[in-house]
């Protein structure tokens, strides 16, 4: 808790609101873009391991908001409040495209798969192919 207080201890109480109300919409712009990125990839028979960790990110909001609290400052952001659009989900993909043909190349193989490694590395690049197809039906349900 040390390292957020040193950092925004001397923020003003209107800036640390500020703060605080950036980062809890990143956070649940992130933790929304993950849960639909999850749900897209099982629709789609992805196989393969799914690295999201949102456990760093909560201990230092939670500390953020431990601060604010202190001065009285109650945060206006719900989660409910936060919208998200395709890029936030396809960055999402993104990642965990990168982490898996990353643990991919660190292992020399794929746990999940019997194809080759370069097999599988085209194999999950083709996923930006279907974020092109995620992109396409999303614009058709918001218009």
């Amino acid at each position: 808790m040390r390292d957020i207080i040193s950092c925004y201890i001397n923020l003003s109480n209107n800036d640390l609101s500020l703060v605080l109300h950036c980062r809890l919409r990143e956070f649940y712009a992130y933790k929304k873009a993950c849960e639909i990125a999850i749900e897209y990839l099982y629709a789609n028979n992805y196989k393969g391991l799914i690295e999201i960790s949102l456990d760093k990110s909560r201990e230092s909001i939670s500390k953020l908001i431990t601060l604010a609290n202190i001065r009285m400052i109650k945060p206006d952001v719900t989660e409910d409040s936060v919208d998200i659009n395709v890029d936030n989900v396809i960055f999402v993909l993104r990642e965990i495209m990168y982490n898996y043909i990353g643990r991919i190349k660190d292992l020399g193989h794929d746990l999940y798969s019997d194809t080759p490694v370069l097999e599988r590395e085209v194999e999950i690049n083709n996923l930006k192919e279907k974020e092109e197809e995620l992109i396409l039906k999303r614009e058709k349900i918001s218009n």
